[in-house]
């Protein structure tokens, strides 16, 4: 009844993990998860959930811990691993992606917002990104020759796609690219 995506190696078609819409009042709600089978929250495999807002662009991965809400226990409350907003900034769309900075381990900070107002895209927002890393999506650029807006990708894509993505940091590298 629910959509389900599976996200599989090309060439073996070896299965990597698996997202299932589920049943979520006032917007979408996705459980990502190893297993192909069990969706349940619970499960050991279940990597976490992707949950967006009706009438929002903007989704929020959380673990598979506890909602703040309902938690009494601080060490059970779910753990926030990224956030996207997509909005319109200068008459085009840009995909904002916040993630929990590194500390001095290489380990991920912890980001476990209590509050709405501590959720990674909230401190966005108010400009606090002192523990996160924020990337934009990389503006395409007139390409004189064609008369048209592309994204180079050294090679790397062969087919003009609105897919297409590069995710850049403040220093304008490119941190991830689809194509």
């Amino acid at each position: 009844m629910y959509p389900e995506y599976k996200l599989m190696l090309s060439g073996n078609y070896k299965y990597i993990l698996m997202a299932k819409q589920t049943a979520f009042v006032g917007g979408s709600h996705y459980v990502i998860t190893y297993d192909a089978v069990n969706f349940e929250r619970k499960n050991p495999n279940c990597l976490g959930k992707l949950r967006s807002f009706a009438g929002q662009s903007s989704y929020n991965l959380f673990d598979q811990g506890e909602n703040p809400k309902t938690c009494s226990l601080p060490e059970l409350i779910r753990a926030q691993h990224f956030s996207i907003l997509i909005r319109d900034d200068d008459d085009t769309k840009k995909m904002h992606v916040m993630l929990p900075k590194l500390d001095k381990d290489n380990e991920q900070i912890t980001w476990k917002p209590v509050h709405d107002k501590e959720h990674m895209i909230e401190q966005f927002k108010q400009g606090k990104t002192k523990n996160m890393i924020c990337l934009i999506n990389k503006s395409p650029e007139l390409n004189h020759l064609t008369k048209k807006y592309s994204l180079n990708f050294n090679g790397r894509v062969s087919q003009p796609s609105i897919r297409n993505l590069q995710l850049i940091d403040e220093d304008k590298n490119v941190c991830l690219q689809f194509g």
